[in-house]
C-alpha cells in the first residue's frame, strides 16, 4: 500500500499528541501500521504515543522488534533515549541520546534529550545549545522550547525564559506543566496577578495539577489571601498527600492565620515526619513550632540536600597572603529597609578598612529608600547581582578573592543557599539572619553565644560555633526614633496596664495565647498590643479570646509604620509578653532599646533562646524563666508592683549607653578578632574547630 495512505493518519497521529489527546493518537498510529506495518513514521509515533499513555516498556519493546537494518531505522535513538529517560535510566539515555546524534545528527529528539542530561549535570549554556539545534531542525518540537525554557532560568536570563515557555505552551497548549512553570517564574519576578492567572489557566487543563495547586496557593499566601490560601493548600494536600514541604506550608499558613483547630495533630505528625527524614517542612517555619535542636538539624539537613546539594565542580579556594586585607563578602536579599539591615547597618559602617575590605552582594531589592542609600555607603565595594545564577555568584565571590563569604539570609525566603554550595570562599560563616542550623557541610561556622547554642547541644549544629561575648545580636547604636506619640493617638486607653507582644502572628501558639489571657485575667484592666497580622489573624484571635472568656476588645491591634515610627510607639507599653519555641528577636531589642522589658521563656533551641540572650547582656537575665506557671507568675507580678516596673525601666534606660548590646562599634571590634581568627586557623591548614571571644573593654 502506498505511503500516500497512510501520510494523513500519521499527520492526524501527531497532531493529536500535540493536543495530548494521546489514544486517539495511538488509535490513528496503529491503523496507519496495520496499513503498512513497515512504516517507520507511524512505529515511531505509536512509541511516542505508548511513552505518553505511561507504557514506557511496551514502547520500548516496539523498538526492540525494529530490525536495525531495516530503512527508516535511523532516528529512532532519540525515541529511545526519551523512553530511557521516562524510565529513569539516565545512564542509558546519554548513551542512547549521543548514539543517536552520531548516527543522525539531525535527529531533534536525541538532541533533545542530550539537552535535558546536560542541563541536570549543570551545563545550562550547553544545554541550551543542543534546545536550539533540535529546534532549528523540528520548530514545534515543544518539549524542547520547554527545556530552553528552563536552561534560559539556570543562566539567569528571565524574560527569555518566559518567551522560550510561551512558544511552548502555544505548541503544546494542553500542558499545565509548562503552564505552571510560567507560574512560578512569574513569582520569582515579583508579578504575581501574573503568576495567579498562570495557575488557574494550568488548573483549567489539569484540576489535579500538583505544581499548579501548590503555585496558586504559594501565590495566595504571597498576596496576603491567607484564608484563600489555606484553602487551597487543603485542595494540594487531597491531590498529593505527601507533596514536598507542603504540609509544613499548610500549617505555616494556618499559624498565619492563628487558626489552630488542627494545632496539635499536625505539629506532632510534621514532627514525625521530620524524623523519618520526609520532606515535611522546610527548616525555617518548622522552628516557629518545634522546639528540638535535634529535629531542626534533622529538617535543616533534610532540606539543604534537597535545594542545595553539595556541587561536584566547586571552586578551589585559598587564604590569601597574610599582610593583605582581609576581604569579607556579606550576601544578602536584605540590603534595604529589612529587620537584618536595621540591626546590622551600624557595623557594617564600623569595619577598621586598615585591616577589612568589604563587600555586600546584593541579590533582593534595589529599593528607594535611605536604608538602601545608608547601606550602599557603608561598604567598600557593593555589587548589584540580582540577574545571575548561583553559579555566577559564586564566581564573582571566588574572583573577587575573598576571604570569609558571610551569609546573611540562611533559610528564610529570599535566600540562596546554592551560591554557597559551589564554595567560593575558603571560610564561610552563618550570622544573623537565621538562628539555627543549615544543616549543611558548605558552611564553616555560626556566629552565636553561650546563651542561644550552649555546649552541650553544639552536636545538633552542622557549623562549628564561634562565641561572641554578651549577646551574638549585633545592634546598630545609630537607630533613631521618631517623636513617641500619646497612648490616645497609638489607639491605646490612657491609664490601662499595656502588655505587648510585636512578634508575627504566627509566633502565637495555643499554649502562649492561654498564658496570655490568665496574665489578661489576673491583671484587671490590663490590654494586650499585638501587631496586626491578616484580617483572618485578628478575627481569630478575637474569637479565642472570647474561648477563654476574656472580652475582645482587650487585644488591641497595631498596625505596620516604619521602623523610626514604630521604634517610638514600642515605649508606650509597660511589659513585652514574649512567644515560645519562637522567641522574639529583633522585636525583642526594639522592645529593650524602648525601654520595655521582656518576660520570656527559654527553650532548647538557638530560636527559642534569643530573647534571654539580649536580657542577659542587659542586666535582666532573672525575666528568662523555664516554666508557664512562672512566665505567668513573673508578668502578673510586674504588673502589680510599679516600683518593680520603674526600677526594670530604669535599668534598661542606663543599659542603652553602657550596654554592649547597643554598641556597634565594640561589636565589630569582636567579630572582627573572630573574623582574624578563622582565618588564621584556614591559612595554617586548621579545619574549623569553636572559638570562644574574650571580651574586650568596652
Amino acid at each position: 500500500m502506498p505511503s500516500a495512505t497512510i501520510d494523513p493518519l500519521v499527520t492526524r497521529g501527531r497532531e493529536l499528541l500535540g493536543l495530548r489527546r494521546d489514544s486517539e493518537a495511538l488509535e490513528c498510529f496503529e491503523q496507519a501500521l496495520s496499513e503498512l506495518p513497515a512504516a517507520p513514521a507511524a512505529r515511531i509515533g505509536r512509541c511516542q504515543a505508548l511513552m505518553r499513555l505511561g507504557q514506557p516498556d511496551d514502547a520500548l519493546a516496539l523498538l526492540d522488534q525494529w530490525p536495525t537494518n531495516e530503512p527508516g531505522r535511523p532516528g529512532t535513538d532519540g525515541v529511545r533515549a526519551q523512553i530511557l529517560l521516562v524510565k529513569g535510566r539516565t545512564d542509558d539515555a546519554w548513551q542512547a541520546a549521543n548514539q543517536g546524534c552520531a548516527r543522525d545528527p539531525q535527529d531533534p529528539a536525541a538532541l533533545l534529550v542530550r539537552g535535558l542530561l546536560i542541563l541536570e549535570r549543570g551545563d545550562p549554556s550547553d544545554a541550551l545549545a543542543a534546545f536550539d539545534a533540535a529546534i532549528a531542525l523540528d520548530p514545534v518540537l515543544a518539549s524542547a522550547h520547554q527545556g530552553r525554557g528552563s536552561a534560559l532560568v539556570s543562566l539567569g536570563r528571565t524574560e527569555e525564559a518566559l518567551g522560550a515557555f510561551g512558544s511552548a505552551l502555544r505548541l503544546d497548549p494542553n500542558n499545565a506543566m509548562i503552564a505552571a512553570r510560567v507560574g512560578h517564574l512569574m513569582i520569582q519576578t515579583h508579578r504575581l496577578d501574573r503568576a495567579l492567572e498562570a495557575f488557574t489557566a494550568a488548573l483549567d487543563i489539569d484540576q489535579r495539577s500538583t505544581a499548579a495547586l501548590q503555585g496558586r496557593a504559594q501565590c495566595l499566601a504571597a498576596l496576603g489571601r491567607a484564608p484563600e490560601a489555606v484553602l487551597a493548600y487543603s485542595r494540594l494536600l487531597d491531590v498529593a498527600r505527601d507533596a514536598d514541604y507542603m504540609r509544613g506550608e499548610h500549617f505555616h499558613l494556618q499559624m498565619h492565620c492563628c487558626d489552630w483547630r488542627e494545632f496539635d495533630t499536625a505539629r506532632e505528625d510534621i514532627a514525625a515526619r521530620v524524623r523519618r527524614g520526609e520532606r515535611a517542612d522546610i527548616p525555617g517555619s518548622f522552628m516557629a513550632h518545634t522546639d528540638s535542636p535535634a529535629d531542626q538539624l534533622i529538617c535543616a539537613r533534610t532540606f539543604a540536600a534537597d535545594v542545595c546539594p553539595t556541587q561536584a565542580r566547586r571552586f578551589s579556594s585559598h587564604p590569601r597572603s597574610e599582610g593583605e586585607r582581609i576581604r569579607v563578602a556579606y550576601l544578602s536579599a536584605d540590603f534595604c529597609a529589612h529587620a537584618t539591615a536595621f540591626l546590622a547597618a551600624g557595623l557594617f559602617e564600623a569595619h577598621d578598612r586598615s585591616r577589612f575590605e568589604t563587600y555586600a552582594i546584593s541579590f533582593g531589592p534595589d529599593e528607594d529608600s535611605e536604608m538602601r542609600r545608608r547601606l550602599f555607603r557603608a561598604f567598600d565595594h557593593f555589587e548589584d547581582v540580582r540577574p545571575l545564577t548561583d553559579r555566577q555568584i559564586a564566581a564573582l565571590v571566588h574572583e573577587r578573592g575573598i576571604d570569609i563569604a558571610v551569609d546573611l539570609k540562611g533559610h528564610t525566603l529570599g535566600a540562596r543557599p546554592g551560591i554557597f554550595a559551589y564554595r567560593p570562599a575558603p571560610v564561610q560563616v552563618s550570622f544573623l539572619g537565621y538562628p539555627g542550623t543549615l544543616g549543611t557541610d558548605s558552611m564553616d561556622y555560626i556566629v552565636a553565644d553561650q546563651t542561644v547554642i550552649p555546649a552541650s547541644e553544639r552536636i545538633h549544629y552542622a557549623e562549628q560555633v564561634i562565641y561572641m561575648p554578651g549577646s551574638y545580636q549585633v545592634n546598630d547604636s545609630a537607630r533613631v526614633a521618631s517623636a513617641t506619640p500619646t497612648r490616645r493617638e497609638a489607639g491605646l486607653p490612657e491609664s490601662a496596664f499595656v502588655f505587648c507582644c510585636f512578634n508575627s502572628v504566627y509566633k502565637i501558639t495555643p499554649p502562649v495565647f492561654d498564658d496570655w489571657m490568665q496574665i489578661l485575667d489576673a491583671v484587671p484592666g490590663s490590654i494586650l498590643w499585638l501587631l496586626q497580622g491578616n484580617p483572618a489573624a485578628v478575627e481569630n484571635l478575637r474569637s479565642e479570646a472570647l474561648r477563654r472568656g476574656i472580652d475582645a476588645q482587650r487585644l488591641v491591634f497595631a498596625s505596620w509604620l516604619p521602623a523610626a515610627d514604630h521604634l517610638a510607639r514600642c515605649a508606650l507599653a509597660d511589659l513585652f509578653l514574649d512567644t515560645l519555641p519562637c522567641n522574639a528577636h529583633t522585636t525583642a531589642s526594639d522592645a529593650l532599646w524602648a525601654g520595655v522589658p521582656i518576660v520570656t521563656r527559654a527553650g532548647a533551641s538557638f530560636v527559642s533562646r534569643v530573647a534571654t540572650s539580649l536580657l542577659c547582656a542587659v542586666g535582666l537575665g532573672r525575666l528568662s524563666v523555664d516554666s508557664r506557671e512562672e512566665y505567668r507568675r513573673v508578668a502578673i507580678g510586674i504588673a502589680r508592683s510599679p516600683a518593680e516596673l520603674k526600677s526594670l525601666k530604669e535599668t534598661l534606660a542606663l543599659a542603652r549607653d553602657r550596654s554592649t548590646l547597643f554598641d556597634s562599634a565594640w561589636y565589630c571590634r569582636q567579630l572582627e578578632a573572630a573574623f582574624e581568627e578563622i582565618v588564621a586557623r584556614c591559612r595554617r591548614g586548621e579545619t574549623p574547630s569553636p572559638l570562644q571571644l574574650p571580651a574586650m573593654p568596652k
